[in-house]
């Protein structure tokens, strides 16, 4: 992996990890095994304290270590699910455009019109071919992020 990719994935990784702290916010397991960490982290200090000066730093250079060690091994395991097409950022993201929630709206109250004003097969009809579209553009917003992850890369390098 090049720098400029390493830049643009830690980027990915830290507005995703912002996300992911919000929703673990409200999770009641995740706040019981932060408590925990915090308690044992406090016996662990004690426990340190006794050692020698050198000693404590080997064990907290170890453990900084591994901290770091599993940050490299996320940021790859994320670079693989978005090279493997695991992740997929059109579905993550929502428009900040002012119009974009009144089409929406205006699109989901033309299809319900729609759908008591056809008949079942041509509402059936309708909503495969909204389908297709769904999945073209889905298709195409994939490629313009690929497209953006590339191109940020090699303008960083």
């Amino acid at each position: 992996m090049t720098n400029s990719e390493r830049k643009i994935l830690h980027e990915f990784v830290s507005g995703g990890l912002a996300i992911i702290f919000d929703r673990l916010k409200d999770n009641t397991r995740y706040i019981e095994v932060c408590e925990q960490q915090n308690n044992s982290e406090q016996v662990a200090d004690a426990l340190l304290h006794k050692l020698e000066k050198d000693e404590r730093i080997t064990i907290r250079r170890h453990y900084e270590g591994e901290v770091v060690k599993t940050g490299i091994e996320i940021d790859e395991a994320y670079l693989q699910a978005l090279y493997d097409g695991e992740i997929f950022p059109d579905e993550l993201i929502i428009p900040q455009d002012p119009d974009y929630r009144p089409t929406h709206k205006k699109i989901s109250e033309e299809k319900e019109y729609r759908k008591q004003k056809l008949t079942e097969e041509a509402y059936k009809w309708l909503e495969e071919i909204d389908n297709l579209f769904c999945q073209a553009t889905s298709m195409s917003a994939s490629e313009v992020f690929s497209y953006g992850f590339k191109l940020g890369g090699n303008t960083l390098d």
